[in-house]
Order: C-alpha cells, then sequence, then structure tokens
C-alpha cells in the first residue's frame, strides 16, 4: 500500500485562497487551464489556436528543429504574419543542437528539394513578416522555456518543443491557460 503523504488534516483551501490574496498585490483573474499530455493533444490545439488567432502569436521557444513538422508551424507562423503579428524568441543554441539530431522516426522532408532550411530562424524570417530573435546563449545558461501565447488571452507553457520528434515521439506536457487579462 501508498503510505499516506501527510498525518495532519487536509489542506484548507479556502483558508489558503484568502492567503494567497493578503499576500499577493494583484486581482485576481478568472480562467481554466486544460492539461494536454503528448504531441496528439498539444499540437492540434496550438494550430488551431494559432488558425484563430486575431491579433498576435508571440512564442519563446527552446528548440525549433528543422524538419519537416518544425517547417510546417512555421510556414503557418509565416502565412498569419502577413494578417497579424507574429513574434518568434529562440534558443540558438538549442534549436542549432536539435536541427543536427536525427530524428528517431523516419518522417520524408518536404522543404525545398528535400533538405532541411539552414536554421529556423533563417526559415521563419524568409518571405514573411515573422519578428524573430535568438539568443545566442554563450555559456550554456538556457532555460529550457516553451511559452506560447496567443492574443494575449490563451498560453501554452510546459515541455514540448517545435518539431517531429515533440509532435510523434517525446511524452511530454503542455498545460493551456486560457482567460489571460480577463
Amino acid at each position: 500500500p501508498v503510505p499516506p503523504l501527510a498525518s495532519g488534516p487536509p489542506m484548507d483551501v479556502t483558508a489558503w485562497e484568502r492567503d494567497l490574496d493578503r499576500l499577493v498585490d494583484s486581482p485576481r483573474y478568472g480562467g481554466r487551464i486544460r492539461l494536454l499530455i503528448d504531441g496528439d493533444a498539444f499540437f492540434p490545439r496550438f494550430v488551431q489556436a494559432v488558425q484563430d488567432a486575431r491579433e498576435s502569436v508571440d512564442i519563446r521557444m527552446y528548440i525549433f528543429d528543422r524538419d519537416a513538422y518544425a517547417v510546417r508551424i512555421a510556414d503557418l507562423l509565416k502565412a498569419r504574419s502577413r494578417e497579424i503579428r507574429v513574434r518568434v524568441l529562440l534558443d540558438e543554441l538549442g534549436s542549432i543542437g536539435a536541427g543536427a539530431d536525427a530524428s528517431r522516426t523516419p518522417y520524408p522532408y518536404s522543404v525545398g528539394a528535400g533538405a532541411k532550411p539552414v536554421s529556423a530562424a533563417g526559415y521563419l524570417r524568409e518571405g514573411a513578416n515573422v519578428e524573430v530573435r535568438t539568443l545566442p546563449n554563450p555559456f550554456l545558461t538556457s532555460d529550457h522555456t516553451k511559452v506560447l501565447l496567443i492574443d494575449g488571452e490563451r498560453a501554452f507553457v510546459g515541455g514540448m518543443n517545435i518539431g517531429h520528434q515533440y509532435r510523434y515521439v517525446w511524452h511530454d506536457l503542455m498545460v493551456e491557460v486560457e482567460g489571460i487579462g480577463e
């Protein structure tokens, strides 16, 4: 049998929230969270959110791969950048390293004559209005941040990077948060 986590009484959630209200000097916002386990749950919701965005898409990503799936996401962002503001902040070292790693499962490349783009950042900028910045990360101090913000109202945070492995292979979690700024 699994031992109990604590021997005391259960947590008083109402008292805890009252203490938080007293300690934190910011208003509460209504919202919802949804756990998105693995790429099958996360990527379709993210893609739909980008397609539905009315004003902006802001992405802070540790790894934006250069494989065919990542290029499909990049193409969507590039298309949307002609209608709304799209900004992407990438960890340069994470993305370069990922692009050099062959996927553990076969997936055909469909960029140009079958080659990967030289860089995710360069590909995102090419023929589009995507604002791209890279963090050079010369001292290997990255924090592996993944934050995707849609219209300032919906965020995706968690462990998923952008690429084939994260869509189809890895076991990971993202959290969708809605109601930001309400």
